[in-house]
């Protein structure tokens, strides 16, 4: 049977403590077409995907992500400097995931392909590149609802990014491909329930701000 699709944006959340156990390769491919689906500009569809299981390229794909949360740690806002230590501890379920990088068994980097997405002159290219990550996001969001209906756990992370060359030369990502968001994929350790969130009243502006 199906989940409805409201019961599976209600209990989408992110799971950080994935088991290592596999993930069978048809699923993968299942939350990959799901991606596909995703409108897209101009239906440009400039969306490219790197699925990595590699255990050797996993492992210094772990190394990227722990050093890139040193740096997130130290230059968030939200962090007070006396907090760093402590926030790089595996009691934190981010720090936690992040040191665990090499043992989830599916990992999906989501980029933007620039060539494909290319439609506006260079003096509107602050606006090209806006519209062309709000075509790349919606397949990732298809993607995480997907994997929720399949009982997979998902769980997105941006650390690597902060060692963007390294990055793109472990994965041998072209240049003219854009990293955008890494994305945890597995079976989940903990039972799915729904998310704490915000009314989305605090949220709602009628007819402007």
């Amino acid at each position: 049977m199906e989940m409805p699709v409201l019961e599976t944006i209600r209990t989408l959340r992110s799971m950080r403590r994935l088991k290592p156990d596999p993930v069978e390769p048809h699923k993968i491919h299942l939350i990959l077409e799901a991606a596909g689906k995703a409108p897209s500009g101009g239906n440009s569809q400039p969306w490219e995907f790197i699925v990595i299981t590699d255990p050797p390229v996993k492992k210094q794909l772990r190394d990227l992500t722990v050093q890139g949360l040193e740096i997130y740690a130290k230059s968030n806002l939200r962090i007070p400097k006396d907090a760093v230590t402590e926030f790089l501890q595996p009691t934190n379920p981010v720090t936690l995931m992040a040191q665990n990088t090499d043992k989830v068994p599916v990992l999906i980097l989501a980029c933007l392909n620039t060539k494909r997405a290319r439609r506006l002159t260079d003096d509107w290219a602050w606006l090209e590149e806006q519209a062309n990550w709000a075509s790349v996001f919606p397949a990732v969001q298809n993607m995480l609802l997907a994997a929720r209906a399949l009982g997979l756990g998902t769980a997105v992370s941006i650390f690597p990014l902060f060692l963007l060359e390294k990055l793109k030369q472990l994965l041998k990502v072209p240049d003219y491909v854009k990293p955008g968001i890494l994305v945890y994929v597995g079976y989940p350790a903990t039972r799915f329930s729904e998310a704490s969130r915000l009314p989305i009243e605090t949220f709602i502006h009628k007819d402007g701000w």
